[in-house]
């Protein structure tokens, strides 16, 4: 099996593991431990924290692991310079945010009508700095083609999150508990990552004497666009529970939050796809090797399609019998998140597959602009349609933005890489009659859905439709799957 192959394996094993995690514990939260609202709170706040843990890195780690992955191979003395460098600028990022955060936590609380949010955002401060060193550890495990321990990071947090968030809630502590267990997991798989990559790669590299002139200034400089790039993330994945907590309430965050969770989980394979194969593309260009790089893509790019516009369509046909049976009735509010959120899960899957291999192809400025405009727009769009139509209009402006960041990322790849445009429409057509053959089957079985094990029935039948329509039309390759995952 290939490094590649064993890569994506792990990645896929760890998104997994993390989704049934993740998975578990959102149920527990939203059907057991707590309320509607209180449920609603921790995701007002938890969006809050993520506007900060970008202020704490910037785009430094990923423009780090850009000239880790090209210095690795041309001087790799310069590696040692790069990973202190990049963690020291780090460590004063991280505390200029995290000290923002306390001042401005009653203020915050305040703008947004909540006083119970304050104490949680400076529990949050714990959550900021563990997220931010995790992320940075996790991206240059990514660097150094060996995304095996990215993947061990993910899942000591996954499985210390729900054990730990949901234990502690259990023992009183309530929305806070449920925050601190956030917390002791991040504190656990980020001190694991930090051991790794000190032992296993940076002592691998006997330092030069000194960091090559100018090299800080690039990293820097490059990290630049990724800053505005994950800023424009920001804007699209958090500003908006952040406004339909403003305009609505936190009930009406914990509809939406958990719809967009929905969507989240079903897109893991196509995130574990794209966080493996991105820096093959920077390596191929780098040694002149377009052809394969363009292979590789297609390839990434018509596993997604067959597998997520199914998705897409399986989603909205199941919302309804879906939330009432598995998160309960209270949480019917989201039903019609959850359908447009179906088209979302596509499109994030493609962007997952697109957007990191954009960086390691030099073309993060492209990418960055894209992102910052159409995130601007979809806070424009929520502004309006929160108020007019609630949930749904929050779900409706993020697909919209999200469908104009995807064309221009398509659009970046065909330029950069030498690959057929037809041959994706090609490709996404095969999924779409694929999706429609499945969804006659899901409608015709709806009526006969009394409960959960009817539900997971219908399911499992749209299941096995798919899977014998997609290899039926050559869209699956039963063989390469094996092969990946065998």
């Amino acid at each position: 099996m290939t490094d590649l192959a064993r890569g994506l394996r792990a990645m896929l094993a760890a998104d997994l593991l993390r989704v049934v995690s993740k998975g578990l514990l959102v149920l527990v939260l939203a059907r057991i431990l707590l309320t509607p609202a209180e449920y609603g709170l921790l995701y007002l706040a938890l969006p809050i924290l993520g506007t900060v843990k970008l202020l704490s890195n910037f785009g430094l780690p990923k423009s780090t692991a850009r000239y880790v992955t090209e210095y690795v191979e041309k001087r790799p003395g310069q590696v040692p310079h790069l990973i202190r460098f990049s963690f020291g600028v780090n460590a004063v990022t991280i505390t200029v945010a995290s000290v923002g955060l306390v001042l401005a936590s009653e203020s915050i609380a305040a703008v947004l009508d909540e006083p119970a949010l304050a104490p949680l955002l400076v529990v949050g401060v714990g959550y900021v700095v563990t997220r931010s060193l995790a992320g940075h550890v996790g991206v240059l495990f990514q660097a150094f083609s060996d995304v095996r321990w990215s993947a061990l990071v993910r899942t000591v947090s996954s499985v210390g999150q729900v054990t730990l968030a949901a234990a502690l809630v259990v023992l009183g502590f309530g929305v806070a508990g449920a925050l601190w267990g956030f917390v002791l997991a991040g504190v656990v798989s980020t001190t694991i990552g930090l051991v790794v990559l000190y032992r296993r790669f940076y002592r691998q590299y006997d330092p030069d004497d000194g960091m090559e002139s100018g090299l800080r200034r690039r990293v820097l400089r490059y990290s630049v666009p990724l800053t505005a790039t994950k800023a424009a993330n920001l804007l699209d994945k958090r500003v908006d529970a952040i406004l339909v907590g403003y305009f609505m309430n936190p009930v009406a965050v914990g509809y939406y939050t958990l719809a967009k969770q929905i969507s989240e989980f079903v897109m893991t394979p196509a995130a574990s796809l794209g966080f493996t194969v991105s820096p093959e593309f920077g390596a191929h260009k780098a040694s002149g090797d377009m052809e394969r790089a363009a292979s590789l893509y297609r390839s990434a790019f018509s596993s997604v399609v067959t597998l997520y516009v199914p998705a897409a369509a399986g989603m909205a046909l199941v919302a309804r019998p879906g939330v009432r049976y598995v998160f309960g009735a209270d949480y019917l509010g989201a039903v019609v998140a959850v359908q447009v959120f179906g088209v979302y899960t596509l499109l994030l899957a493609l962007d997952k597959t697109t957007n990191d291999g954009l960086d390691y192809l030099g073309r993060a400025t492209a990418r960055a602009w894209a992102k910052a405009l159409t995130s601007v727009a979809n806070v424009g769009l929520n502004l309006v349609m929160i108020p007019r139509y609630g949930v749904a209009g929050a779900a409706v402006a993020t697909v919209i933005t999200v469908s104009a960041l995807v064309v221009v990322e398509l659009y970046v790849v065909v330029v950069e890489l030498p690959v057929s445009a037809r041959d994706l429409a090609v490709d996404t057509g095969k999924a779409t009659l694929v999706a429609a053959g499945m969804s006659i089957v899901v409608y015709a079985l709806l009526p006969y859905v009394s409960g959960l094990g009817s539900l997971f029935g219908v399911v499992g039948a749209g299941l096995a439709v798919w899977a014998a329509l997609a290899t039926a039309s050559g869209a699956l390759d039963v063989r390469r799957v094996r092969a990946v995952l065998g």
